[in-house]
């Protein structure tokens, strides 16, 4: 989860740079959207198919445009801070 807040902060860096009239660089934007969703994937643990729960975030899809992820990735980001 620490790496998963690490990227989500990198994110909105990048976001609040873009804000302020620096371009952001949208490949690598996209690398930390993809990167995110690819860590949980692959470390995450899935739950059994009959738990239903109320999920504790919900990570966008990697697909995410900029213009959607600076309505996503505000303030602290889709994870809050501890």
């Amino acid at each position: 989860m620490a790496k998963v807040n690490e990227i989500d902060n990198e994110i909105v860096n990048m976001l609040k740079k873009d804000s302020d009239n620096t371009k952001i660089d949208e490949s690598q934007f996209r690398n930390k959207i993809e990167e995110m969703a690819s860590l949980i994937t692959q470390e995450g643990e899935p739950l059994d198919n009959k738990e239903i729960v109320q999920s504790d975030i919900i990570v966008p899809a990697a697909d995410l445009s900029v213009e959607e992820a600076k309505n996503t990735f505000k303030g602290e980001g889709i994870i809050p801070e501890e």
